[in-house]
């Protein structure tokens, strides 16, 4: 059945019918109305027997008669961008519409909000920032999905006419279909298979709020997902019924099972979550190998067993951890080019604002090539990891992949063994990671391209040139990575102590959000501007208390705790750590907590114990009374402060000097990292800091087992300590939703250098304690990015 199957999905029948019997195969056009059912022959027997099932969006075509005269099909669906041309010599064939139809591009709301769901105000500023894309550079978004807690949520279904949803939505989806409409964009949502109780009329009230989606909106898309609940065995009946009802409005609805074991319901569902996984950077998806960023764990996801478009990936989260982010984009949407492709979720508002025009060109360059990726073909092993070629017999979209340290040297034969059958010249274009022509080539020839470390690569050949999509001229993005060596072991450094607590004082555990915010700096567009306060503003991100600049806000409702989701997050018991930015004189220091619960682990009116520091060497301690509002006295300089069971509920952090209180310009907080690191061994190299182009950094790579937070970096310059400001794994975050991952090996820090560092010696330090290992073989790399 498989073979059959794949046999419907060639584009020439030279490879199936031999030279002598091309003329006189007959070829029949076929026409199926996708909103209903339908059953119908075909042939002068007739010979042939077609059934659309319209719920299932299934096409079956099987012989009426013994013998059947081989023919070849051409079948379009009605209204839709699907067509198959199919060679039927008698045995029975499935098709699936999904298979036959370009994939869409897809945007959902997961991580823009959790659980709480999406509300009209923000889902409107979230939509005038991709008309913006639309109106900048070109970008479509096919599909705008809310994901959980809009109408259903975790472990509840919900209706459309109940006080929560007219409170998240006044206007029901109204305004926002007629925004999403006018930019060509059709909406989806998120939710769960069954809701529909225990008698016929809420059954019946539940089959229609969805179809009434479809009939109303046009409706794109649902995904039913085992965070909401599973299928009743007993409402399966009820299932098939509201999906026919829906594709009757909306044909070519995407279904999407998350998770669900559905029974014989699943053969309703378009997709399935492959390998169970979602990847948001760090929190679902980590590097299990040293790199120069976050995305190598993605970017080592192979690629789908014979190549089915019918799974869902999850997309390209784009909230967190953001360098790589368009690798990792290039293989899912190029390389797997899934049902829902280019598929990305979070907070895209998030890139700088050059990275927003390149994310709206690998969209536009995927909409153009889009119509010819149904198909693909495997390349040779010495092609790389997971090379893959899509296209036809005349064009050929192929993308490789670098996961190792040195750039890759792969040789690309232009002949049938990329695919490209039709001869001719091959013209060769690369569309990432920059773009240009690469040249005009004899069909056969063998040409070298090289994969950069950690990197994608996308390349078109064609012997069709007038189907070229034109390269966007001077875009280039290098990186380069070369080796500064291995670190060798030494004693400890006299200063363990100072090293460790530099890089603790110089590091946050912000929401993964805020270090994305950090990184893509002011942005210039009204719209990206209005979608990121959108999303900080909101009241389940203020109120989970995962920003220190809440502490010196001047606003007391708001706070900055220790995240307790799914487990206590803190290192070896945490501890909050202060830095004011400069040594300056202190009078006292004053913490608010909103409750005598929000002082624990404190109790009112005991004493505890602070320390301040100006260097990180000499320490001073200051004995303080706990209470809903502690002072803490300090009458000295300092610019560090520590405090050992901190409140879980700190709201605000207030210095006065001279009996005034201080502006908070440069102050900042953390409240995860353990009180102290007993460093037991130690490893250094010294590296001459180059000439610094673009974005130039150190990647401190630990090979081997450290344990959990059992080893860092840091360097100095003379005197002067330089933090490794990032990591991968990420450091300890207070998160936004879930928890970033543990990992006990292969952690890489990074060190960026500056201007004024280069032709300076920097000395790199990594230190473990007694859960690192002493086979541990830390190495330097030198990254540059330009």
């Amino acid at each position: 059945m498989k073979k059959t199957f794949m046999l419907c999905l060639l584009f020439s029948l030279a490879q199936f019918v031999p030279t002598h019997a091309r003329k006189t195969l007959r070829i029949e056009n076929i026409q199926i109305t996708p909103q209903r059912d339908s059953s119908f022959c075909v042939g002068s027997n007739p010979a042939v027997s077609f059934k659309w099932d319209h719920a299932r969006s299934l096409l079956t075509i099987e012989k009426t008669t013994t013998t059947v005269v081989p023919v070849r099909f051409s079948i379009r669906w009605k209204g839709l961008p699907a067509e198959a041309s199919v060679y039927f010599t008698g045995e029975r064939q499935t098709l699936r519409l999904y298979d036959y139809m370009p994939a869409r591009a897809e945007y959902f709301s997961w991580i823009n909000n959790t659980n709480e769901g999406a509300d009209e105000h923000q889902t409107l500023v979230n939509l005038d920032y991709f008309q913006w894309l639309k109106d900048t550079y070109g970008m479509q978004l096919d599909i705008y999905a809310f994901d959980a807690g809009a109408v259903d949520g975790s472990r509840w279904y919900g209706t459309m006419d109940s006080e929560r949803f007219k409170t998240h939505f006044p206007h029901s989806f109204d305004a926002i279909n007629e925004k999403a409409k006018n930019m060509g964009t059709r909406l989806g949502l998120w939710g769960g298979p069954d809701g529909f109780g225990q008698t016929s009329a809420t059954a019946e009230a539940r089959k229609q709020m969805l179809a009434d989606l479809c009939r109303k909106y046009g409706w794109a898309l649902f995904k039913f997902d085992a965070v909401c609940g599973p299928l009743q065995p007993s409402h399966a009946g009820d299932f098939a019924d509201m999906l026919g009802r829906c594709r009757s409005y909306s044909p070519d609805l995407i279904l999407l099972n998350h998770r669900l074991g559905l029974a014989e319901a699943d053969s309703y569902a378009t997709t399935q979550l492959w390998e169970g996984r979602e990847s948001y950077t760090d929190v679902n998806s980590t590097n299990w190998q040293t790199a120069p960023h976050h995305r190598a764990g993605a970017m080592s996801r192979t690629l789908v067993p014979e190549l089915r478009r019918t799974v869902e990936d999850h997309g390209v989260c784009l909230s967190s951890c953001l360098d790589g982010w368009d690798d990792e984009l290039v293989l899912s949407a190029f390389g797997r080019n899934l049902v829902l492709a280019p598929q990305i979720y979070g907070n895209p508002w998030l890139l700088r604002d050059e990275e927003q025009a390149r994310m709206a060109r690998l969209f536009n360059v995927h909409r153009h090539y889009a119509p010819l990726m149904n198909t693909g073909l495997v390349l040779p092993p010495s092609y790389g990891d997971f090379a893959v070629a899509r296209g036809n017999d005349q064009l050929r979209i192929i993308v490789l992949r670098n996961l190792e340290w040195t750039p890759r040297s792969i040789q690309l034969k232009l002949d049938h063994e990329v695919g490209l059958t039709k001869r001719g010249r091959v013209t060769l274009m690369e569309y990432h990671p920059s773009e240009h022509k690469l040249g005009s080539y004899a069909y056969g020839s063998t040409v070298n391209v090289t994969v950069q470390p950690f990197r994608a690569l996308l390349l078109v050949a064609t012997t069709k040139a007038s189907d070229l999509l034109p390269v966007k001229k001077n875009y280039r993005s290098d990186v380069n990575a070369e080796r500064c060596g291995e670190m060798k072991p030494v004693e400890v450094p006299a200063d363990a102590d100072r090293l460790y607590e530099s890089l603790m004082f110089a590091l946050d555990n912000n929401a993964l959000e805020i270090r994305s915010l950090q990184r893509a700096g002011q942005t210039t567009v009204p719209q990206v501007q209005a979608a990121r306060d959108a999303f900080f503003h909101q009241p389940t991100f203020v109120e989970r208390g995962i920003w220190d600049g809440y502490l010196f806000d001047g606003n007391p409702s708001t706070g900055f705790f220790p995240s307790s989701c799914q487990g206590d997050q803190r290192i070896a018991g945490g501890c909050l750590r202060v830095d004011l930015g400069d040594e300056i004189y202190v009078d006292s220091i004053r913490l608010y907590t909103p409750s005598y619960f929000g002082l624990r682990p404190m109790q009112p009116f005991e004493g505890q114990m602070a320390v301040v520091s100006s260097d990180l060497c000499q320490w001073q301690e200051q004995m303080f009374l706990a209470d809903t509002l502690t002072m803490l006295p300090v009458h000295g300089k300092m610019r560090y402060l520590k405090i050992f069971n901190a409140p879980q509920q700190l709201s605000e952090v207030e210095v006065y000097a001279g009996g005034k209180k201080l502006t908070a310009t440069g102050f900042k907080a953390n409240n995860l990292f353990a009180p102290s690191f007993h460093a037991v061994r130690a490893w250094t190299l010294r590296v001459k800091v180059p000439k610094v182009e673009g974005e130039t950094k150190l990647c401190v790579a630990l090979e081997g087992q450290h344990g959990v937070e059992g080893a860092y970096a840091v360097a100095r310059i003379g005197q002067r300590i330089i933090a490794a400001g990032d990591r991968a794994p990420s450091y300890p975050s207070n998160t936004f939703e879930s928890n970033v991952e543990r990992r006990d090996r292969n952690y890489t820090y990074y060190i960026m250098l500056t201007p004024e560092m280069e032709n300076q010696e920097i000395e790199v330090v990594v230190l473990g304690n007694d859960s690192c290992s002493a086979d541990l073989k830390p190495i330097v790399y030198l990254c540059q990015r330009k």
